[in-house]
């Protein structure tokens, strides 16, 4: 039987938690907002069709120079687009229990790799209210 104190003690403890589940700010990135070009672009990355997806993410970023999720979305492609290759996003690599544990066999294609360095190896633009970054963080000795 539950008495009335446990009960209680109960709803207390989770009531924090449905504080929680309150709504997304409001906030203007597409992150958090639906951007029909770049749902696109991720849709046909789920298809399979990576060049073009490349190319939706890549149009969206030359519209938006100054939002840097269409290179993270880029980036994703290129990504996306290796793990197919190595196979990684069929239910045999995890179903192959020695390639899930140990990894990738290989390496990736340099050509490719290449390529996609070509689009990340470019000056950054940073935003005039964006902190730059001064110096590397000094390592830590340990004793």
């Amino acid at each position: 039987m539950f008495r009335p104190a446990y009960f209680i003690a109960l709803s207390l403890l989770l009531s924090p938690v449905t504080g929680f589940a309150g709504e997304t700010p409001d906030v203007h990135s597409p992150a958090f907002t639906a951007v029909p070009e770049l749902t696109a672009g991720f849709d046909l990355l789920y298809e399979q069709k990576f060049a073009e997806a490349r190319e939706a993410f890549l149009s969206w970023e030359s519209r938006n120079p100054e939002d840097p999720f269409g290179e993270v979305a880029v980036a994703a492609s290129y990504l996306f687009e290796e793990l197919y290759l190595q196979g990684v996003l069929t239910s045999d690599f995890f179903l192959n229990e020695k390639r899930f544990l140990h990894g990738i066999d290989g390496r990736p294609d340099p050509e490719r790799m290449a390529i996609s360095a070509k689009h990340w190896l470019k000056p950054v633009n940073w935003p005039a209210n964006a902190r730059k970054p001064t110096r590397r963080t000094p390592r830590l000795s340990l004793p």
